[in-house]
């Protein structure tokens, strides 16, 4: 509940409409000039009348701004001791003053880290500039981040060969770059790595988390490693550099994986993906591309939740086809990679696909559905594709030398899909498999039926409430600090 904003010093943290992100619980302030309401705010917020409950200045942009400790408020003078009197009687002391309230210390924000050596680092780390990262990794030795970040450019990149990153609990939000045409900055970006261990990590507006070409050793405890991730909003739109957005995108995912092969171990678990209509532009939640695992270790993903995956402006417009996925395996030399007990909602795109592994490819036990439409009721326009699909993508016209399809390995099988794929001339249209013959061996794969007519919301439910009851067995929690 919003109330007068109390005297004191105030900093700014976010402009009207921004999110925004504090330590714990503090006082945040909402207005303008000297028209102000505050209330207390915990992990983050919103600067908007709705958050705030009014608006405080009709007409007038406004600004957040939290109340700095200590910034300007009068002490309370300690109490007098009573004066000495020959009265008989004696007389009351005079009451203490009352006691001032506590004041929570926020974050120290800090200013473009650069790491030269290991350790555990905590704290607070921005950048306002959206050519340079937030935290930029120099050194080879294993790093540790927790904590927050908020930037207009890169959140933690990597800025040389054989990084190691554990991330066990940070949060990143991203800030429009104002530079048009430039896109919103990755959260965690680490290129010819050795190691990357993230948990417990969410991010809100930002171009997600991004790995090629692992340089590690597979004698390694730990190579790959990421489980209880919460994203929210992937953001391909680019800006135009007065705060809002361009109709032109870049591909972005919440989960890329480049040129990362041969790498053991690798385990993908509980993501909780969500892109909602409007507010982003995704290419795939999951995109794994010239990827590998090893015969003995694949590549195992599992226990992903994918709920809405959409372009980011009006559903009429003719957005591009490849935007709007799931999961998929991509790229030229795809193997040894296990995807199962996924669940995919209200995607524009395909669910999960194979669109490139040649070798060892498991997509099993996952379920997808979709409404073919965004919540309004607008046919969604997006060159949309079947639930689950396999299919040869690889260029064999630009490299001849591709090794050839082993079948027998290439698995789809237990999955369930419900996908409408509604025309204006028919509304009962559907999608739920593409499975190309004498590419895989498919077996036990169900659909909604009957198959002739539109999917209703309930499926899309049942889905989901799968995944989270899955979620529930497993007593995960999932998001920074729990969240």
């Amino acid at each position: 509940m919003s109330g007068p904003a109390p005297l004191g010093v105030y900093t700014p943290v976010a402009k009207e409409n921004e999110k925004f992100a504090v330590s714990g619980t503090q006082v945040v302030r909402y207005g303008a000039g000297d028209k102000w309401v505050a209330r207390e705010v915990t992990t983050t917020g919103y600067c908007n009348n709705a958050f705030f409950g009014t608006d405080p200045a009709v007409g007038t942009p406004k600004v957040c701004q939290i109340l700095v400790p200590g910034g300007g408020l009068p002490v309370p003078l300690p109490a007098s001791a009573p004066t000495p009197t020959p009265v008989v009687v004696p007389q009351p002391a005079p009451a203490p003053p009352p006691t001032p309230a506590p004041v929570v210390i926020g974050p120290t924000w800090m200013d473009n880290l650069v790491i030269t050596r290991g350790g555990v680092y905590r704290g607070a780390w921005q950048s306002t500039d959206p050519f340079k990262p937030a935290v930029k990794l120099m050194t080879k030795e294993e790093v540790t981040l927790i904590g927050q970040t908020r930037s207009k450019g890169a959140h933690v990149q990597s800025g040389m060969d054989h990084t190691k990153l554990i991330a066990p609990d940070l949060f990143g939000l991203g800030l429009n770059p104002d530079v048009a045409g430039r896109n919103f900055g990755g959260f965690i970006d680490l290129q010819n790595f050795d190691m990357a261990d993230l948990g417990n990590i969410e991010h809100d507006h930002t171009a997600g988390v991004y790995l090629r070409k692992w340089l590690g050793l597979a004698t390694q405890a730990v190579t790959i490693r990421i489980r209880l991730y919460k994203g929210l909003n992937v953001e391909g739109r680019m800006s135009d550099g007065k705060g809002g957005y361009q109709q032109n995108f870049y591909r972005l995912q919440h989960l890329q994986f480049n040129d990362v092969k041969n790498v053991p171990r690798v385990l993908v678990e509980w993501l909780d993906l969500l892109d909602e209509e409007g507010k982003s532009y995704v290419e795939d939640k999951v995109n794994i591309s010239s990827s590998s695992g090893t015969d003995d270790s694949p590549m195992e993903f599992r226990f992903i939740r994918g709920n809405g995956a959409h372009h980011g402006w009006d559903p009429g417009f003719d957005s591009p086809k490849y935007s709007g996925g799931v999961v998929i395996v991509d790229g030229m030399l795809g193997q040894n990679i296990w995807i199962h007990h996924c669940a995919a909602a209200n995607s524009d795109n395909y669910s999960f696909a194979n669109a490139g592994g040649h070798r060892n490819i498991t997509i099993e036990d996952n379920r997808a559905a979709a409404l073919g439409r965004w919540r309004d009721g607008r046919l969604s326009s997006v060159k949309g594709d079947a639930s689950f699909y396999n299919r040869d993508y690889r260029r064999h016209d630009l490299y001849p030398g591709l090794p050839a399809y082993d079948v027998p390995s290439i698995r789809l099988r237990r999955n369930y899909s419900a996908r409408s794929k509604p025309t204006p001339n028919n509304p009962a249209a559907r999608w739920d498999y593409s499975l190309e013959a004498g590419l895989g061996t498919y077996s036990e794969n169900t659909s909604y039926q009957p198959n002739n007519a539109a999917v209703p919301d309930s499926e899309v439910q049942k889905v989901l409430s799968w995944w989270e009851a899955q979620r529930y067995s497993a007593g995960v929690t999932i998001g920074h600090l729990g969240r």
